[in-house]
């Protein structure tokens, strides 16, 4: 069945004690479901699969994928960073996201799939663990392609197109390309990665320093072998249960799985 794939992912949990380990992901799980209730996304909407240092939603295809991702992109972060300003340095949380979606298949053992893996691998990539290693905000967020044809570069409210770069993240399978959100640039001219086309600069335009010379001029062809050229301007989620008895259609309450380690 199709599903909106959501996956999370704690910076830097394999140096916390048990203790922190505790309220990191107690943290991770209250962030995670605020960002979705923003999203205006009801609990009974979404399956969840803990992992230990992180979590991954599995959410109903009716919800709206630019909502989800004005969430990841804003309350999110913004939820993290308040909290983080009261919390010890060991509960401080920071997140690596990814958003995609895809085909999956359910069972007595939890969630499988070609999609669901291809998602991982972003959420692994050096690409995004960079983007939060040097962002000032508390989480980085990717996109696959497909959401990036999708749902990015239409511009929809809150979403800068302008501000995602793309790259070709490392998997065993083969790259991937996907759309890492970087507004710091903090890739900055690597090889392999591009801004995205359209969308406005968020810089602006630049402005020339008075005197600079401007390009060179190309020499023009003879008169005799220009033709003349007028100047122109302008130019679903099926009712039943769930595996492992996970809900669907709103008759259940989500029910959590805790399994650890990734596949």
């Amino acid at each position: 069945m199709y599903r909106t794939i959501l996956l999370f992912d704690v910076e830097g949990s394999g140096l916390r004690d048990d203790v922190e380990k505790r309220v990191v992901r107690r943290t991770l799980y209250e962030v995670v479901h605020a960002a979705l209730s923003s999203a205006g996304v009801e609990r009974t909407r979404y399956r969840t699969e803990d992992r230990g240092d992180g979590v991954f939603l599995l959410v109903d295809p009716s919800v709206s994928k630019p909502r989800l991702l004005h969430a990841l992109l804003h309350s999110l972060p913004e939820d993290l960073a308040d909290r983080n300003r009261v919390a010890s340095p060991g509960a401080r949380v920071r997140l690596r996201t990814v958003l995609h979606g895809g085909e999956v298949t359910l069972d007595e053992h939890g969630a499988l799939g070609r999609d669901l893996d291809a998602a991982f691998r972003l959420l692994d990539g050096a690409e995004l663990r960079a983007v939060l290693a040097g962002s000032p905000s508390a989480a980085a967020v990717c996109v696959s392609a497909a959401v990036h044809d999708g749902v990015v570069r239409h511009g929809h409210r809150g979403i800068d197109p302008a501000a995602f770069r793309q790259v070709s993240v490392a998997a065993k399978e083969g790259p991937l390309t996907a759309w890492v959100h970087d507004p710091s640039g903090v890739l900055g001219d690597v090889p392999g990665t591009a801004r995205t086309g359209g969308g406005r600069d968020p810089q602006g335009p630049q402005a020339v320093p008075a005197g600079t010379p401007g390009p060179p001029e190309t020499p023009s062809a003879p008169e005799t072998a220009r033709p003349e050229v007028p100047h122109t301007v302008g130019g679903n989620w099926v009712n039943g249960a769930g595996a492992g008895g996970d809900v669907v259609g709103g008759d259940k309450t989500t029910t959590t799985h805790h399994h650890y380690g990734r596949g």
